[in-house]
């Protein structure tokens, strides 16, 4: 997975400093799309951000208070989820799915090994190998990521 959370910075600076000219349609889009791409298109954040839409959209008779409440709604998501990002948190999420992860493949592995077979031990083999071969690559891509970057290094 390549970390493109700097690309997500500077487009998201770049719409809130042209907040006025920027359509509540397209704040929204944005959210979406930034919110998906950083915790997952069903993860809870997106989903209590949906339910936020939903809950405006519904509750609102007049469509021009509910454009301007749906436009605030995803900009208060676009602030939020750049302070997260800006604070590595979701960053650390990553970290701790990838973790549970690996940890299911090792416990499949030990599971399959249990047949004592030359096939099931070449499939345990090939689970934890795959799994490692996961978690370094990633382990790898955040350390380039990092590397000159006196964020990172802070304690």
């Amino acid at each position: 997975m390549d970390d493109n959370s700097r690309l997500w910075l500077e487009r998201t600076e770049q719409l809130l400093q042209n907040r006025g000219a920027v359509r509540p349609y397209a704040a929204e889009q944005f959210a979406t799309s930034m919110m998906a791409a950083l915790y997952g298109p069903e993860s809870p954040p997106i989903r209590q951000f949906r339910d936020g839409c939903a809950a405006i959209a519904k509750s609102s008779t007049n469509p021009q208070t509910r454009v301007y409440h749906l436009g605030e709604h995803a900009l208060g998501a676009i602030r939020n989820t750049t302070e997260e990002l800006k604070a590595g948190l979701i960053i650390r999420v990553r970290v701790v799915v990838a973790g549970e992860i690996l940890a299911e493949m090792i416990r499949l592995a030990k599971e399959i090994i249990v047949e004592r077979t030359e096939e099931a031990k070449n499939a345990g083999a090939v689970l934890v190998a795959a799994a490692y071969e996961g978690l370094l690559r990633r382990m790898g891509e955040e350390i380039r990521r990092c590397y000159g970057s006196p964020q990172c290094w802070k304690g």
